[in-house]
C-alpha cells in the first residue's frame, strides 16, 4: 500500500510540473506574438517607430503589468500545490502511522499488562532467592565448614598443653562465669567441668553459668565441655530443685528404671548438663558406706536396672558414667578419708550386664584390690585398668574417682596426674579445693616433656575424647 501511494504522489508531481511548463510556454508565446505585432507596425511607418503613440505605450505597460501579475499568481498557485503535495506525502508515509498505533496498543492492551506482571514476578523471585541463599544456604555452608575437620585433624590442631587439658574434668568455686573464671578456663582448657551444690542456685543461674563456660571452651580450643554432675537420686542430688529424685533403692522394674533415667536426663539436659555420673553399681551390703546409694538388689537385678537407667539417660541426650568399678564392697567407712583395701575382687557381673547398654564412661574406684595389685590403688594400677578393659569390652572412656581426697594428699601432683594416664586412664577427675587443677595440668605437661609419659599415650586418650564430643550439641 505504501509503494502505490508513493507512485501516485510522483505521478501527480510530474503532471503538475507539465501543466506549469505549458502555462509558462503559453505566456511566453503571447509575449512573442505581441512583440512581433509591434515590430510589424513599426515597419509600416517611421512615425510609428520614432514616436509611439501614447496609447500604444500605455497598452504595452498594461500588458507587462498583467504579465507580471499573471506570473506572480502562477508562482503562488504552484507554491500552494507544492505544499499540498507535501501534506499528502506526510499523510501516506507508513512511519507517521506505524509507531504510534502499536505503542498505544502495547501500553493499554492485555499483552502489556501481562508482560509487566511477569517482570514483577521475576524480580520478586530473584529477591527471594537471593535472600534465601544469603540467610539460609550461606549459613548452612558456614556450619558445614565448621565441622569439616576430622577428629584426627582436630587433635593435630591442639597444642600439647591443650591436649593435656582435655584429659581433665575439674571443679571450681562460685556460681557465675566471671571474666576471671573464664580466663582461668581459657588457659587451662579442661575437657570438662563438674558442678556441685555450691555452684547451683536456680535454673536460670545454672543455664547461664554453663553457657558462659561452654562458649569459653569453644572459643579456646573449638571443643565443647563435658558438663558433669552426681545426680544419683535419693541421698545424692546435687541439683536440689529437680523433680526427679527417685533413689536407686526405690526402683523395682526395668520400665521404671528407664523412665527415671529419661525424666532425670531430660531435666539435666534442659539445664545444659551432658554427663551424669550414675548409676552406682557396687555390690553393697547393709553396713557398707555406700549402701544407701545402691540398688540394694541382687547383682543380676542391679545389672538390669542399671542398664535401663543408662538407656533412659541416653534417650534424653545425657552421657552416663557407671561407677565405681570394681566396687567398694565391704568398706564401711568413707574411702575418701581412709585407704580402702579389699583382699579379693568383688562380684562384677552387674557391671558387665549394665555395660551392655554401652555407657560412654566407666569410673574406676579409689580402692586397693590385693588380688589384682596389692601395691597400688585401682585407678593408679596398670594391672587394675587392664583388668577393667578385659572384663568389660567396649568403646568407652575410663575416668578416675575424684583425686581431690584427703586420703590422697600424700601423693605428689605428678604421681596423681601422670600415673593414671600411664596406667591407661583417659580422664582425670580433679575437683577444686586446696590444690588447683591448673597445677595438675602443668605437672602432667612436665611429665610428658621429661618423657615420663609418652605423647602417644596422651594423643590416644584425647582422640577418644574428641570422638565422643562429636556427638555433643
Amino acid at each position: 500500500m505504501a509503494e502505490e501511494d508513493k507512485e501516485k504522489l510522483e505521478f501527480l508531481k510530474r503532471e503538475e510540473v507539465k501543466t506549469m511548463a505549458k502555462d509558462v510556454a503559453g505566456l511566453r508565446e503571447k509575449e512573442a506574438e505581441s512583440e512581433r505585432e509591434r515590430i510589424t507596425k513599426l515597419k509600416t511607418g517611421e512615425d510609428e517607430l520614432k514616436k509611439p503613440a501614447p496609447i500604444e505605450v500605455s497598452a504595452k505597460k498594461e500588458v507587462e503589468n498583467e504579465t507580471r501579475e499573471e506570473e506572480k499568481r502562477e508562482r503562488e498557485r504552484l507554491e500552494i500545490i507544492r505544499k499540498e503535495a507535501e501534506e499528502r506525502e506526510k499523510l501516506i508515509k507508513p512511519k507517521a502511522i506505524i509507531p504510534s498505533l502499536p505503542a498505544r496498543r502495547w501500553r493499554s492492551g492485555w499483552i502489556g499488562k501481562v508482560l509487566i506482571r511477569v517482570a514483577v514476578v521475576l524480580l520478586l523471585t530473584f529477591i527471594i532467592s537471593f535472600a534465601y541463599w544469603y540467610f539460609f544456604v550461606r549459613e548452612t555452608q558456614q556450619k558445614q565448614e565448621e565441622i569439616i575437620l576430622s577428629p584426627e585433624e582436630k587433635l593435630a590442631a591442639l597444642s600439647l598443653k591443650e591436649r593435656i587439658g582435655q584429659l581433665f574434668i575439674v571443679g571450681f568455686e562460685g556460681k557465675e562465669a566471671t571474666e576471671e573464671l573464664k580466663n582461668v578456663f581459657a588457659d587451662l582448657t579442661p575437657g570438662g567441668i563438674i558442678l556441685f551444690s555450691k555452684n547451683i542456685e536456680s535454673k536460670e543461674q545454672v543455664k547461664t553459668l554453663i553457657q558462659g563456660l561452654q562458649e569459653t571452651s569453644k572459643n579456646s580450643v573449638g571443643l565443647p565441655l563435658f558438663v558433669a554432675v552426681d545426680q544419683e537420686g535419693g541421698a545424692v542430688n546435687r541439683v536440689g530443685f529437680l523433680e526427679e529424685k527417685t533413689s536407686q533403692a526405690e526402683i523395682e522394674t526395668k520400665e521404671q528404671a528407664f523412665q527415671v533415667g529419661l525424666r532425670r536426663g531430660g531435666e539435666l539436659k534442659e539445664l545444659g548438663f551432658n554427663l551424669n555420673l550414675a548409676p552406682v553399681l557396687d555390690e553393697l551390703n547393709p553396713g557398707d558406706f555406700l549402701y544407701q546409694r545402691g540398688f540394694q538388689k541382687d547383682v543380676e537385678t542391679s545389672g538390669e536396672l542399671g542398664k535401663a537407667i543408662i538407656e533412659g539417660q541416653r534417650a534424653a541426650g545425657i552421657f552416663s558414667a557407671l561407677k565405681h568399678f570394681p566396687g567398694y564392697t565391704g568398706i564401711d567407712f568413707n574411702p575418701e578419708e581412709k585407704t580402702a583395701r579389699i583382699p579379693t575382687t568383688p562380684v562384677i557381673s552387674q557391671f558387665q550386664k549394665t555395660a551392655e547398654a554401652n555407657p560412654e564412661l566407666i569410673m574406676a574406684a579409689n580402692v586397693i584390690v590385693s588380688e589384682i595389685d596389692s601395691q597400688r590403688r585401682f585407678f593408679l594400677s596398670e594391672k587394675g585398668i587392664n583388668f577393667l578393659k578385659e572384663s568389660i569390652r567396649g568403646d568407652y572412656l575410663i575416668m578416675t574417682d575424684d583425686l581431690n581426697q584427703n586420703v590422697l594428699m600424700g601423693f605428689s601432683l605428678k604421681d596423681l596426674a601422670a600415673t593414671p594416664i600411664n596406667s591407661g586412664v583417659d580422664i582425670i577427675l580433679f575437683t577444686d579445693s586446696e590444690r588447683k587443677p591448673k597445677e595438675a595440668v602443668l605437672a602432667l605437661l612436665e611429665a610428658v616433656q621429661n618423657q615420663d609419659v609418652s605423647e602417644k599415650r596422651i594423643n590416644d586418650s584425647v582422640l577418644k575424647i574428641i570422638k565422643l564430643k562429636s556427638g555433643l550439641k
